[in-house]
């Protein structure tokens, strides 16, 4: 049995568990690297090692699908940090410039969007979420969060489901999306010229 371990007021915390770690899990290199910044000499004990969720869904893209409309599917809780801002500012940019594009959030947005252009499903079961997609004729994603993830769940599953996916250059979903036939590694700033060429 390991001897117990006390810390006292003052101390830097983090780096005392560091050090009597054996073992540090990450789940992405992207969230090793922030990792490493504050800790360096903890190299050594680091493990990469992603979450496994293969197969929990088929692929059901449809890249002959004709329709006209662009229906950007954002998955997930979306609050500030998961881009809020960045689906507010989609919509705003859809409406001004009548563009023939629609948001949908499959999942929740912690502020209020009021558009016709716009829609959020609510809460749903993970089981659902193929007939979803499709009940809501989805032509690409959007993985809009603004802060470095450690894995993105929603980067994987959409990944499974064979659509094209667009996130920021940021964290886990960044370096995920590198490697995937139909991904777009983009800045913040690009989003209107690669969603719709403006």
């Amino acid at each position: 049995m390991k001897k117990r371990q006390t810390f006292k007021v003052g101390e830097n915390h983090g780096k005392k568990i560091v050090n009597i770690s054996d073992e540090i899990l990450c789940f992405s290199n992207s969230s090793k690297d922030i990792f490493l910044k504050a800790y360096p000499d903890s190299i050594e004990k680091i493990i990469v090692k992603p979450h496994d969720i293969s197969g929990r869904y088929e692929k059901i893209y449809n890249p002959n699908n004709t329709s006209e409309m662009i229906t950007i599917g954002i998955l997930g809780g979306i609050n500030e940090a998961k881009g809020a801002g960045i689906v507010k500012d989609l919509v705003s940019h859809i409406d001004n410039n009548k563009i023939n594009a629609k948001v949908i959030v499959i999942g929740q947005i912690s502020i209020p969007i009021n558009s016709k252009s716009f829609k959020v499903t609510g809460r749903y079961d993970k089981k659902d979420l193929e007939s979803i997609v499709r009940k809501y004729n989805i032509t690409k994603f959007l993985i809009p969060s603004i802060w470095p993830e450690t894995f993105s769940y929603t980067t994987d599953e959409i990944m499974q489901m064979g659509y094209p996916l667009i996130v920021f250059d940021l964290g886990a979903p960044a370096e995920r999306v590198r490697n995937y036939e139909l991904g777009r590694v983009i800045e913040i700033d690009k989003i209107n010229e690669v969603l719709f060429g403006n």
